[in-house]
């Protein structure tokens, strides 16, 4: 099922996502594995199905808003708005 054809029903879609999440009987569908074509040779990519999709950015956004209150300002591993490049200019900054 495609993005458009997920969002057609979107409302029926996320109400049997949210039950079977509570029944506890959600199972997460097989990747779709894809080969992309890379500077010597090819790197797989793997492809989650729509609802897979909703589901981990559902609890990524839950489990952000519960722990981002426990990290220190200068942790920036997978975090929303840090990243590495952020983190090397605040050393940078820090260090002059």
């Amino acid at each position: 099922m495609d993005y458009a054809a997920f969002e057609a029903d979107l409302d029926g879609n996320i109400a049997w996502i949210v039950n079977a999440l509570k029944a506890g009987c959600y199972k997460a569908k097989l990747i779709l594995r894809r080969f992309i074509p890379k500077l010597g040779g090819r790197r797989p990519l793997g492809i989650p199905v729509v609802g897979d999709k909703v589901v981990q950015t559902a609890v990524a956004l839950i489990l952000s808003a519960i722990y981002e209150q426990d990290f220190l300002p200068c942790s920036h591993g997978y975090r929303r708005g840090k990243g590495p490049q952020r983190a090397a200019l605040e050393l940078s900054k820090r260090l002059h």
